[in-house]
């Protein structure tokens, strides 16, 4: 009880409780610029793992379009429109997966933030 003597200008709010009474039992305790284990925010290896995960979204989709394309007409969509727009269709895909998944990454960031 003594510790919280000394302290003096830490807030207490009722939007966000939780957080205003950790930060105080860490000020009193003296671990205040202790991260949180949970706290992945920064961690290239998560956002790493967003963009790989949109990444192979993107491309799974391109598959399944350019399956119904075989099905449909009855040849590859590499026969129909060329080699190199097939190519770029591919890296296309693979690189708006990617940010779509460091997006999303990043909005969940904000919404855990947030609460």
């Amino acid at each position: 009880m003594r510790a919280i003597t000394t302290r003096n200008a830490v807030p207490l709010r009722h939007e966000s409780f939780d957080d205003d009474a950790e930060k105080i039992v860490a000020t009193v305790l003296g671990g205040l610029d202790m991260a949180r284990r949970w706290d992945d925010r920064g961690r290239i290896s998560v956002k790493i793992g967003y963009a790989v995960a949109g990444s192979l979204a993107g491309l799974a989709l391109l598959t399944i379009a350019a399956l119904v394309h075989l099905w449909l007409v009855g040849r590859p969509l590499s026969a129909s429109i060329g080699e190199w727009p097939t190519t770029f269709m591919l890296v296309a895909c693979s690189a708006l997966g990617a940010g779509f998944g460091f997006a999303y990454e990043a909005r969940r960031r904000r919404r855990r933030v947030r609460t």
